[in-house]
């Protein structure tokens, strides 16, 4: 039997936030468009700094490319971390802060 132990690719996507600080929205951008790779799915997940899960936002590659709007208004005040997962994969995590 043959055996194939070849593990695919890590994707690589480097995305920033803006404003930060955020008052009603916030943009998450890729800082190169990046071609999409087969049946991705993209996953952008919010949580307070002791991890509680606070909102979770499914999307596609040409949406982070663009500049994907978060209404962000209904966040408490405070520090918020930003996970962008491709198929459950972490990509990129950054902290951002809910102002008034």
């Amino acid at each position: 039997a043959i055996t194939c132990n070849e593990v695919p690719p890590k994707i690589e996507l480097q995305v920033y936030a803006y404003p930060n600080p955020a008052i009603h929205q916030l943009t998450i951008r890729s800082l190169v468009n990046f071609p999409e790779k087969g049946l991705v799915q993209y996953t952008v997940s919010f949580t307070d700094l002791m991890g509680n899960p606070i909102k979770s936002i499914r999307t596609d590659l040409a949406s982070i490319n663009r500049g994907l709007v978060v209404d962000v208004r209904a966040l408490p005040l405070g520090y918020y971390l930003v996970t962008l997962y491709a198929n459950k994969e972490q990509i990129q995590s950054f902290k951002i802060l809910k102002a008034l």
